[in-house]
């Protein structure tokens, strides 16, 4: 029998780059948070009229400049 180990050659592994986990700022999960309520509020009638307007309103006053 031959030894079939001799002819094999040698591979490096691959070099591994270490990785950072982005900061969490929260928008995330009050995005999660916010969302889930606006499922569940939808169904009541009387909040589904209030996020309308109040959604129009964000949709209006977001291109303002702020005064703080």
């Amino acid at each position: 029998m031959s030894d079939n180990f001799s002819n094999q050659q040698n591979y490096l592994d691959q070099a591994t780059i270490p990785t950072t986990t982005p900061h969490a700022t929260g928008l995330s999960i009050a995005a999660l948070v916010l969302g889930i309520l606006a499922i569940l509020g939808s169904w009541i009638p009387f909040i589904n009229l209030i996020s309308i307007v109040m959604g129009i309103l964000a949709i209006i006053f977001d291109g303002l400049p702020c005064q703080g």
